[in-house]
Parts: structure tokens; sequence; C-alpha cells
């Protein structure tokens, strides 16, 4: 488990303060935040909205919830607040296992499940040279040669009251510090990828504008749609983006 940089407060003429959420209800009101940022007017239907908070709570939970025994894929999100205690955005950041041949950036419980396999297909003695190696040594050893481990800044959401503000670029700031702080404990240098839906042309602007910039296109990502005031199963193009930082 990688220790995290504190995460420093954002300038006090905003206001705002920036924290890492700790606990089940941090992330509930996460999740309630990121429906409200993410789909907007589009709800209206209590029941809908509902069952988009659930979908968003579980997501929040298996990427950012405490897990029982060590993780190797260390993960944080920020909740970007007000003076009153009102979230005004968010932004997430994780280690995951990513492979450039397939054009995949694995989610949290994938990625632990590959040096799981990996570490159970060992013999007792290779387990044990590895068992206090760092991260880096982990993923040379344990996994395929295409694939490597990498920061990924995700779930970046402004709710209306933030919006126009800069918290856009405040929150992928902040996520930058901690990935350097990723950096200098590892003593190597890291891209921080991200995924954006190729009709978001916003986000894109903005991330081209941080110095992001395209490494590969996915036509048919998996994502969630409404459909006629229903929540479906559908298919998106997902732009993944990196910077080196």
């Amino acid at each position: 488990h990688i220790a995290l940089p504190a995460v420093a407060a954002l300038s006090t003429t905003l206001g705002v303060r920036v924290t890492p959420a700790k606990t089940a209800e941090d992330l509930r009101q996460a999740a309630q935040a990121f429906a409200v940022a993410f789909w907007g007017d589009e709800v209206s239907d209590e029941s809908l909205r509902s069952e988009l908070v659930r979908q968003h709570q579980r997501d929040m939970d298996e990427r950012y919830g405490e897990l029982v025994g060590a993780r190797r894929l260390s993960s944080r999100l920020l909740v970007a607040r007000d003076e009153s205690g009102g979230i005004l955005g968010l932004v997430g950041c994780e280690l995951a296992v990513v492979d450039a041949s397939k054009c995949c950036v694995f989610p949290r419980k994938r990625g632990e499940a590959i040096f799981n396999d990996a570490l159970a297909a060992m013999g007792g003695r290779q387990r044990n040279e590895l068992r206090k190696a760092s991260l880096p040594v982990l993923a040379e050893a344990l996994l395929p040669a295409s694939a490597c481990v990498m920061p990924v800044l995700s779930n970046l959401a402004v709710l209306p009251a933030g919006r126009r503000k800069g918290m856009g670029r405040t929150l992928c700031t902040e996520v930058e510090a901690v990935v350097r702080g990723w950096t200098e404990r590892e003593g190597q240098p890291m891209q921080l990828l991200l995924q954006v839906e190729a009709n978001n042309e916003p986000a894109r602007a903005l991330y081209s504008s941080l110095g992001f910039s395209e490494l590969w296109t996915q036509s048919d990502a998996e994502a969630s749609k409404i459909v006629e005031g229903r929540l479906t199963a559908g298919t998106t193009t997902l732009i993944t983006m990196a910077k080196d930082l």
C-alpha cells in the first residue's frame, strides 16, 4: 500500500477545501453528487435517480472503498466542499493495470486478481522473494510484458455551483500532486492516464489544455444510458489520454 501525501486546501479566496473521502458516508455523498453532476436535468424521476446513485456508489465502493487486507493498487477520491460542507466537485485517482496491446485499463478488482493469480502460480520460494517487493518490482515480475501499472484520473465531476470557477482544472491539479507523490516514492516516472467519452467536448478541451494527449480510442466501451426514462446498458466511444508527470 502506497502512502499518499497530504491534500492541501485550495485557495481560501474560493472558500473551498479539497479533502480525501474516508468513510462510507463520504462515498455515499460523493455518489449522490456525481449523479447530479453527470446526469443533470436528464433525470427527473426519483426512482431512476436513486438507481443511478446506487450504481455510482457501488462503483466508488469498488474503486475507493477499504478492502479487507492489504491492497496493491492504491486509490483516493478527493472531494471539494464549500464553507458550509456542500460538495462542489470530486475526482478520483487510482493505480490500475494497463495493457496497451489490448487498449485496456483494467478495473481495480480485475487488476488485483491478475497479481493474485500470478502469485498463486508461483512456488513458495518465489512468492517469499516477492513478499516485500515494491509495486514496480512486482509489476515487472508478475504482469505480461505488454502490461504495467499506471495512475488513472477518474470520476471527475463538477456540480453546477462549482462551474465556471476553474474547479475542474483545480481538481485535476490536485490529482497530479498525488501522482507526483507516488512517483517520488517509487523512484520512477509515471504517466497519468484518463478516459473520456468522445462526445464530451468540454472535458476533452479541458484535458488537452492541461497537457493530456490521445493514446487510443475504444469504440465499443460499455456505458449506461437513459432511454425513454429507463437506465439501460449500451456502448460508447472512449478516448484514453495521457500526460507525462
